[in-house]
């Protein structure tokens, strides 16, 4: 069983280095496409925003007080 098990890896390292004389590597790296763009951020606090929305820290504070749920 361990003769097998070796002969196994034996053969895979023999294909790997077949593989690896018949197609080097490229030594630089080409890009997969284009550049990503950043991501949009709010210019007053930083935090990311998603969507097209406003960023939550130029909405009015909601008071609790008027929330009906509230007083429940």
């Amino acid at each position: 069983m361990i003769r097998a098990v070796f002969l196994f890896l034996l053969l895979m390292a023999l294909i790997g280095l077949a593989g690896k004389w018949t197609r080097p590597r490229k030594v630089g790296r080409k890009s997969a496409g284009p550049p990503i763009a950043t991501a949009r951020k709010c210019p007053k606090c930083g935090t990311y925003l998603i969507g097209g929305g406003p960023c939550t820290c130029s909405l009015p504070a909601e008071d609790p007080a008027k929330d009906p749920k509230a007083n429940g």
